[in-house]
């Protein structure tokens, strides 16, 4: 587990209220998640990774205003910026400005990022300008390696099928007999979350 990425030289300027949304999937996966302006867009990353349920196997990007943005072994060789350059105080964010995270570019798991609220961070307590927490969501998150929204849309039917005609589950499927694709458990994301500066 990386270490998340947040600026210590001040305290953040605002919260950020965001609603990140997985995209081409229904009913919807999304999560509402509050985070600290002095994390930088690499910390985001880490943030939308447990919120969603993620293991973060694959490479990611964030597109905005046409920039992308991502982890500096990309930023040569794909011309993006390097994600841990940018904190999200630092970006110009406004009320209900919409952007993009990329995850798993073979997948392409595309999840819709909204700022639906920016709070000033003065007065605010000392853990909200530290952790990002969520503050709700719906839904599991796809298994890694599922074929992306489509792949995952035939994997959901394959375990519907077994289930209704109590069949014996395909032998590449057997490690998912136990999923449950309505899953969400907001003390559990908040755990991760309120971990992450302590992970190395």
């Amino acid at each position: 587990m990386q270490e998340i990425r947040h600026s210590y030289n001040e305290d953040p300027k605002a919260l950020f209220i965001l609603r990140i949304s997985l995209e081409a999937i229904s009913p919807p996966i999304w999560r509402r998640i509050q985070v600290p302006g002095s994390f930088t867009l690499g910390g985001l990353h880490r943030v939308i990774q447990d919120a969603m349920g993620w293991d973060d196997e694959h490479l990611h990007a964030f597109t905005l205003h046409t920039i992308q943005y991502g982890p500096v072994s990309l930023v040569a060789d794909l011309d993006m910026e390097d994600e841990d350059e940018y904190t999200l105080d630092s970006l110009g964010l406004y009320e209900k400005q919409r952007f993009q995270y990329t995850y798993d570019f073979g997948d392409t798991w595309d999840h819709h990022i909204r700022v639906s609220k920016i709070r000033s961070a003065a007065g605010c307590s000392d853990e909200d300008k530290q952790y990002a927490r969520c503050l709700s969501g719906k839904r599991a998150c796809p298994p890694e390696n599922s074929g992306g929204p489509y792949g995952y849309e035939e994997l959901l039917e394959t375990l519907k099928a077994s289930v209704i005609h109590k069949q014996q589950l395909p032998e590449w499927l057997v490690w998912l007999r136990d999923f449950d694709p309505d899953y969400f458990a907001l003390d559990e994301v908040n755990g991760l979350l309120h971990s992450q500066i302590q992970r190395s």
